[in-house]
């Protein structure tokens, strides 16, 4: 299953053999540019997912990135983390939408209990370009209070030479969630965080998503985001006794 709402356009395998019977294999993706016109997905999923029914504006850019941990405890497989990002851009104006989701797939141990008791995702003006991005305007979700997992919908627009742009993002409004928003950073993340001295978590796999409305510097040029991701996992060996991991992904223009 490929991550992400696009597919690769092409796959290349290139293996090589050598007379002492070693060989080696390298593999290329190939992955599309920047669409012309506006794309809609086919469905918006449940909160974590791209966005949609966009008006007068269309999507610049998108990509996911995939990254594996190593548990330090004994399981069948690695954790994983999948961060996935989009632009939106209104055509011949200032207005941008940035649209960000994680989805974080922990390891089952074989042997005790674990519990992700923390889970951020966030999003900030590569450094170095914080000058082409100079203003937040508004951020989903808005508010987080309600059960968990409450999917839901919210329409990030402004309103250009008299032309209104807007796009639609999923999202989640999650009572354990709290927002970490920066209007003079431009910072927009979201995390999920329970009381350590109690160990309370989740098991099992969690998403979360947050966007950003920006204004950028002119109407030419084109924002850099640095995204930003981080979990951490405890697992319990035997009754009563704790230990955690931090596992940390983020862009070098973090």
């Amino acid at each position: 299953m490929w991550e992400g709402e696009q597919a690769p356009q092409s796959i290349e395998i290139q293996l090589a053999e050598f007379a002492d019977g070693s060989g080696q294999m390298g593999m290329g993706v190939e992955s599309g540019g920047a669409p012309a016109t506006a794309i809609v997905p086919t469905s918006t999923g449940a909160g974590y997912s791209a966005g949609s029914n966009p008006k007068n504006m269309y999507k610049q850019n998108n990509g996911c990135t995939t990254t594996w941990f190593d548990p330090h405890y004994t399981a069948d497989r690695d954790h994983k983390m999948v961060s996935c990002w989009e632009w939106w851009a209104q055509p011949s104006t200032v207005h941008w939408v940035y649209n960000r989701w994680m989805l974080w797939t922990p390891a089952v141990p074989k042997f005790g209990l674990y519990k992700t008791t923390d889970l951020y995702a966030a999003s900030r003006p590569w450094a170095g370009y914080e000058s082409r991005l100079p203003k937040l305007n508004d951020w989903s979700p808005r508010y987080l209070n309600a059960t968990c997992y409450t999917a839901g919908t919210f329409t990030l627009s402004g309103t250009y030479g008299g032309v209104t742009g807007e796009v639609s993002v999923p999202y989640n409004k999650c009572e354990d969630y709290w927002l970490d928003i920066n209007t003079t950073s431009r910072k927009i993340g979201i995390d999920y965080q329970l009381d350590d001295t109690t160990w309370n978590g989740r098991t099992g796999q969690m998403y979360m998503d947050v966007a950003g409305d920006f204004n950028a510097s002119n109407s030419t040029v084109v924002p850099i985001m640095a995204d930003y991701n981080w979990a951490t996992v405890a697992n319990q060996f035997v009754q009563g006794t704790w230990q955690k991991q931090h596992w940390v992904q983020k862009d070098s223009g973090w």
